[in-house]
């Protein structure tokens, strides 16, 4: 049995990483999420989940970002099946 390539998952979780970002930045228009950008992103071994790891700039509204994230969660899922060229994007 061959074993699979390293980097592809690390390249992966750094394009998602990227475009989560550029999310926040461009499409999500919810003021919570102003100072909000992704650190870390590990994916699961088969690519269906993916943990997002955040901070924001200001430690106060951690709470208010939180709830943000929960309701873009969707949203973020959409916008990246638009712009990624896979054929599941992870959950």
């Amino acid at each position: 049995m061959a074993k699979k390539n390293p980097f592809k998952k690390d390249r992966f979780e750094e394009r998602l990483l990227h475009e989560i970002n550029g999310l926040l930045r461009l499409t999500i228009r919810d003021p919570r999420l102003q100072f909000v950008s992704m650190t870390k992103v590990e994916m699961s071994p088969d690519y269906s989940y993916a943990t997002c790891h955040w901070d924001t700039f200001n430690s106060g509204t951690r709470g208010d970002a939180k709830k943000a994230l929960e309701e873009a969660k969707g949203k973020i899922r959409s916008e990246l099946a638009k712009t990624l060229e896979v054929r599941h994007v992870p959950s």
